[in-house]
């Protein structure tokens, strides 16, 4: 088994209180990301569904002290077929969304590690360090001004209409496991604020199963009598299962930030 992109659809943008969009989720061992763009005041998302069942928040990030609120989200062994991903804001604003799917993906989301970027152009980078081997990197990415679109080593399954955001992975299984970095670039607008918030995710876990069978012989005895004795023999195979809980990394820089650093 190996772990491959399904399908990505772009959820548009509203202004309301909630926002819904039909994404068709299919293979085994699925899995499904969701991007989410909010208010410029507070974080106001306050949940996503997929098919009625509540997705796990990785986290937010405010892009920048004046622009919109990115969060990401996920949901192991979501329903297969067309249903709806409903984002729910607290009160009514800016929504904007877009979905991912995987397939033969385990639960569990590896470690990851944060990285920082100290340019204000060019690749901004998203880094993890996997756990298992043959892990993919997956990353969701939102601009205060600009078009997301893929940078080094990286492909964009998804751009949010009007909304500075996209899902990203490297499209790759990562081998060995170990450090690796995938990066989003920005097409047009200015040298404003960004955040990615990044996730590895990997094969289902190996367990070994243990197998107990008992052979009888007939063996002679004295006398011309026979008499029976056992022997057991233990045999060993792998079967997949999978775990919980997820770890995240995030990134963020903002306007500011980037003036400093590029005066030092």
């Amino acid at each position: 088994m190996a772990i491959a992109f399904d399908a990505a659809t772009d959820g548009n943008t509203v202004t309301s209180t909630s926002l819904t969009y039909s994404h068709t989720v299919t293979g085994s061992n699925p899995f499904l990301v969701v991007g989410t763009l909010g208010s410029t005041t507070t974080d106001k998302i306050s949940g996503v569904t997929y098919n009625g069942v509540a997705m796990t928040k990785l986290n937010s990030y405010h892009i920048d002290t004046t622009d919109r609120w990115l969060s990401a989200w996920y949901l192991a062994n979501p329903a297969t077929g067309a249903h709806n991903v409903v984002v729910t804001s607290s009160s009514s604003d800016f929504i904007a969304s877009s979905a991912a799917s995987y397939t033969g993906v385990s639960a569990v989301v590896d470690s990851s590690a944060t990285s920082t970027n100290t340019t204000s152009t060019g690749d901004l980078p998203n880094a993890t360090t996997t756990v298992k081997d043959n892990s993919w990197h997956i990353m969701v990415g939102g601009l205060a001004s600009g078009t997301p679109t893929a940078g080094t080593s990286t492909t964009r399954r998804v751009l949010t209409t009007g909304g500075n955001m996209a899902i990203f992975d490297g499209n790759i299984a990562i081998t060995p496991a170990g450090s690796n970095t995938i990066n989003m670039t920005r097409t047009g607008g200015s040298n404003a604020g960004y955040a990615l918030i990044g996730l590895s995710i990997g094969l289902p876990a190996i367990v070994a199963v243990a197998e107990t069978a008992t052979l009888t012989e007939t063996v002679s005895a004295a006398k011309g009598k026979s008499s029976t004795t056992a022997e057991t023999a233990t045999l060993t195979e792998t079967v997949s299962s999978t775990a919980p809980t997820p770890t995240w990394n995030k990134q963020a820089k903002s306007s500011n930030s980037w003036s400093n650093q590029s005066k030092s």
